[in-house]
């Protein structure tokens, strides 16, 4: 498995794990046993396509030339419109899910490593920049 299809399972199942538990501490009513089981298990069936769209997101956007900030926050955008969008489709709007599942989805994207297929043009500036200055 190439390293974007790694993040983008790993931003995927972080999402689906803790995304209950976060529902859960923003409204106790929430906060049972059989809750977390079956928000996971609804959570993992109806995300696919949006999962599938994520990870095809991700591992062509991780070949462009563009630094890995800019990839994230790309990321971090397509993350948080399909989680919502899945919600709309699947869920209907829950005010308390659909923010909390879009809060980890931006928070695991931008703190999750990434490692990008090539580098930026500015990493290579920088690589360029640093072998100048060694030789000089």
């Amino acid at each position: 498995m190439g390293k974007a299809a790694e993040f983008g399972l790993k931003v995927w199942a972080i999402v689906i794990f803790i995304g209950p538990f976060i529902v859960g501490l923003m409204d106790s009513s929430w906060f049972f046993g059989e809750f977390f089981f079956l928000a996971m298990l609804y959570g993992m069936f109806f995300s696919i396509p949006a999962f599938f769209i994520f990870l095809l997101i991700t591992v062509v956007l991780n070949k462009q030339a563009i630094s890995l900030i800019y990839k994230k926050m790309i990321l971090a955008a397509i993350g948080f419109v399909l989680t919502f969008i899945t919600f709309i489709m699947f869920g209907g709007i829950v005010e308390e899910f659909w923010i909390a599942y879009c809060i980890i989805v931006v928070i695991a994207i931008l703190f999750l490593k990434l490692d990008p297929s090539i580098k930026s043009r500015e990493d290579d500036t920088e690589s360029s920049n640093q072998n100048l200055e060694s030789s000089i």
